[in-house]
């Protein structure tokens, strides 16, 4: 964990490598020179196609989604996916979660690629307070790197008045498209947030103000 001068703290987390696959990308459109092997892929990108935010930390009308031009990334803005605990509420929004599915349209062939996924939030935790955040990622069909561990937040770096934080996941993705009606593919981010107290007179809160989801690093394999 990486503490700046912002006050912002940087947490990254890596899968371990990508098997590797063998494939055949074909092209249904307009011919495109064809690129080395292992180059990025010059013409036809996986794309974001639809987003749909589901739980109680993103009920409806709670989310707002931008998508960028090229569609490989989508991030959202939260308003309510606030966890928070104190002497007074004890239980009721200690943990939220917010599964995020995405529909992404891949090209045919095989597509190596990464999520990277980014989490925007403030932390404040009073002593003997613990908040955590995790994330599982799916790719259906397809393949995905191991998921990452779990984030813990303690009043060490986040009591007083608490801080903003950032949390980065990069997870391998493997797709192998064989024709036309496989390449709207499912790929779900499970993410959930919550509080712990040791006694009944501590305050805690732990946000997720935005969520960037962006599909990087593309090439044929």
């Amino acid at each position: 964990m990486q503490y700046t001068t912002s006050s912002l703290f940087l947490i990254f987390h890596t899968t371990s490598k990508m098997r590797p696959f063998v494939g055949l990308i074909l092209f249904t459109s307009a011919m495109v020179e064809a690129a080395p092997a292992n180059s990025p892929r010059q013409a036809v990108l996986a794309q974001i196609v639809t987003v749909d935010p589901q739980g109680p930390g993103c009920p409806r009308g709670s989310f707002t989604p931008s998508f960028s031009p090229d569609r490989s990334t989508v991030t959202l803005a939260f308003t309510k996916y606030n966890a928070r605990v104190s002497p007074s509420d004890l239980s009721a929004h200690r943990e939220l979660f917010c599964d995020v599915f995405l529909t992404v349209n891949y090209p045919l062939g095989c597509t190596a690629a990464v999520l990277d996924a980014t989490y925007r939030g403030v932390a404040q935790v009073q002593k003997g307070v613990t908040g955590t955040a995790t994330a599982q990622y799916n790719l259906s069909p397809g393949k995905t790197g191991k998921n990452p561990p779990a984030t813990t937040f303690t009043s060490a770096n986040f009591g007083g008045a608490g801080h903003a934080y950032s949390l980065e996941d990069k997870i391998t993705l493997s797709e192998n498209i064989s024709n036309n009606n496989q390449r709207n593919v499912s790929l779900i981010a499970r993410t959930r947030i919550f509080l712990v107290t040791s006694g009944s007179t501590q305050s805690g809160t732990l946000t997720n103000t935005n969520t960037t989801l962006a599909i990087v690093q593309q090439s044929r394999c």
